[in-house]
This record gives C-alpha cells, sequence and structure tokens, in this order.
C-alpha cells in the first residue's frame, strides 16, 4: 500500500514538472546491489562503493587496497535553485496519506476510492432505523413485564377459585409453545422449568434426521413424562399425552379443545389458539383450570 501510494505521489509531482527522474544504468547505481541479483564483478564494485574498511587513519577497499574514494563536492542543481511549481501546491495523492492503513488496493496501481460521504437524508434514515429499533426493544420490554403482572394476577384469580397456579416466568417461558398432533411426546426447550424433574436419558430424531440427546424427564404442570431437549427452539406438546393424561382433544379451524366428563356434565375447555402460520398456540394455564374443575364450556345433556 505505501509503495502504491509513494507511485502515485512521484508521478503526480512529475506532471507537475517538480521533480525530473533520471536513469541511471546498472553499472553507476550502487542501490541495484540491494535490488538485483547482480554478477561477480559488478558486485564487488558496487560493494566496494557503498562499505569500507578504516585502519591506520586511512580508507581500504573489501579486497585490501586503499581507497581512492574522494568526499564529493556540494553542489546545487539548476533543478532546485528555485522553488519547484509542484512544491506546497495541493496535492490529492497526499491528502490520501491517512488511507495508508485502510484502503484496498487492486493489481495495478489505481487504488479503490473511498465511498463518499453518505448524504444527510442517508444519515438520517440510519438514525430513524436506530431510534425505531430502540424503541422496539422498549416496547418489547414493557410488553413482557406486562405480560408477568398480568399472568400474575390470572394465577392468583385462578390460585383463589381452583387452586390451580403456575408461574410466571413459565407464562413467558411457554409463549412459542404448540399443541402438535405430530409429536410423540412432549418435549420442551432448555429455558422450561419442569417439575420434580430428574436426568433424562435417550436421543429424540429432529426434523433435520439428527439425534438431540433428552437432558431432563419431568412434569408439564398437569402433563407427566415431558421431556427437556436443550437444543429446541420451541416447545411441543403432544395431543396424545393430553388425550391420555387429561381428555379427548377436539380441532377447530380457530382453536383447539379438551374435552371430558365429571359427575356427569360434559366439560370443554380451550387449550390451544390457531394462528396464522397455521400453528395451534398452547396455554398451559387453560389446561391446568380444565384439570383443577373449571371448564369454559358445560353441558348437562353430554352433547
Amino acid at each position: 500500500k505505501h509503495i502504491h501510494l509513494a507511485w502515485n505521489l512521484v508521478r503526480e509531482e512529475v506532471q507537475k514538472g517538480a521533480i525530473a527522474p533520471v536513469f541511471i544504468p546498472t553499472a553507476k547505481n550502487p542501490a541495484d546491489l540491494m535490488t538485483k541479483s547482480l554478477g561477480k564483478t559488478l558486485h564487488r564494485r558496487h560493494a566496494g562503493t557503498l562499505l569500507a574498511k578504516f585502519s591506520e587513519q586511512s580508507l581500504f577497499n573489501l579486497d585490501g587496497t586503499p581507497s581512492d574514494v574522494q568526499r564529493a563536492p556540494i553542489v546545487q542543481d539548476d533543478l532546485y535553485k528555485q522553488e519547484p511549481p509542484g512544491l506546497g501546491m495541493p496535492s490529492a495523492v497526499v491528502d490520501k496519506l491517512d488511507r495508508v492503513a485502510t484502503v484496498e488496493f487492486e493489481d495495478g496501481h489505481d487504488a479503490i476510492p473511498r465511498q463518499s460521504p453518505a448524504p444527510q437524508i442517508a444519515i438520517a434514515a440510519v438514525a430513524t432505523a436506530e431510534v425505531r429499533k430502540a424503541v422496539a426493544k422498549e416496547v418489547g420490554a414493557l410488553c413482557e413485564a406486562l405480560l408477568v403482572e398480568l399472568c400474575e394476577m390470572l394465577n392468583e384469580m385462578l390460585d383463589a377459585e381452583t387452586g390451580a397456579c403456575i408461574s410466571e416466568q413459565m407464562v413467558v417461558d411457554l409463549l412459542d409453545a404448540i399443541l402438535d398432533s405430530g409429536a410423540s411426546q412432549t418435549y420442551v426447550t432448555g429455558k422450561v422449568k419442569l417439575d420434580g424433574a430428574v436426568p433424562g436419558q435417550g436421543l429424540v430424531k429432529v426434523a433435520t434426521g439428527k439425534r438431540e440427546r433428552i437432558t431432563e424427564r419431568g412434569s408439564l404442570g398437569p402433563l407427566k413424562g415431558a421431556c427437556k431437549v436443550e437444543s429446541f427452539a420451541r416447545t411441543l406438546v403432544s395431543v396424545m399425552d393430553v388425550a391420555e393424561q387429561v381428555g379427548d382433544v377436539v380441532f377447530t379451524a380457530d382453536a383447539a379443545f379438551v374435552v371430558g366428563d365429571s359427575d356427569g356434565e360434559r366439560k370443554r375447555t380451550k387449550i390451544a389458539t390457531a394462528t396464522p402460520s397455521r400453528l395451534y398456540k398452547f396455554d398451559l394455564a387453560a389446561l391446568e383450570r380444565h384439570v383443577a374443575g373449571g371448564a369454559d364450556f358445560i353441558a348437562s345433556d353430554g352433547s
């Protein structure tokens, strides 16, 4: 990168007439000793020009012969007796020197131009997007806090009426839980706390074909035998678990219900709601309310 900048700077000054490069043949250029593979004769000649041995107040060449190098007189070339037209004037290349450590170059001598400053409209748009993101984050946190508070109030009411109660943290952890007819068992994510949890055993095959380890087994509310799989993104509540342990499950286009008989009465409770993504969002609190004796609908004739 430094070479590219230097090359462009020299070219610019040549074009201005500030400097006039002169070709020096290899036979007269000692610097070629460091940059070219020279023959033996030229190598020794240039080495003798650059290096010498000082002994007994005299200079000697590397081969031991007395050196005839004399101090060159100080002269000032005509080119530099007056200030060149290019020196001190604005330079597009010099202005780029602060980019030496950051600019990427293509092959050759042309540098990739730095991106032009963003227009004020673009800056405003970015700022607006950042503000929206911050506001969305705050609103999300507020909604979650309100949801936790609402769940706490509902749990207190349920506890007073039916004795059923789940923690507000459990409600938050199960926000994305679905009632799944394809799940062989109930599987919860790593963040869900199971009641009476014990170390799990075995593996479960997931949709990708991989096998994931079951880390815990326990109860999810009234559902026994739930399995925890740390890698799962959402909780899957098995329809078969609900049907075997609580009551029949009935699906409609809008919701899923659990149905059971108690004291000659047919009780039905909505435990899942259909979502736009064609999934059934599971409601653990409703299932616990049904088990505790509450219901959304009661028909004494068994219908």
